[in-house]
């Protein structure tokens, strides 16, 4: 059985690996500095799988930051740019951090 710091670990990793993803940048608009990913599925998946992790696993879910993070891409895959998604993966390395203490 795994344990919680080794599921973190393994979804931070996984995480790391998509970040070679994101190299969609539009030419022009609101959103031309930003890079999105060119694996919708793969996000999608990735996203999914957090959000299990952090509902099963946290007691305080409703107010745990990460949790409360992923929920609001859940659905809207499109709207994760690069940016918002370093952030979510500092608060899961954060978190594979704090279990493994």
């Amino acid at each position: 059985m795994m344990t919680m710091a080794s599921l973190y670990k393994e979804l931070t990793e996984e995480g790391n690996k998509l970040l070679e993803t994101f190299t969609i940048q539009y030419p022009y608009g609101l959103y031309k500095e930003s890079f999105y990913s060119n694996t919708y599925d793969g996000l999608t998946k990735f996203v999914n799988k957090l959000l299990i992790l952090v509902a099963d696993m946290e007691p305080m879910k409703k107010e745990d930051p990460l949790y409360k993070l992923v929920r609001t891409y859940r659905g809207r895959i499109g709207n994760l740019d690069l940016v918002e998604f370093k952030k979510l993966l500092s608060l899961l390395e954060e978190r594979a951090l704090e279990k493994s203490r």
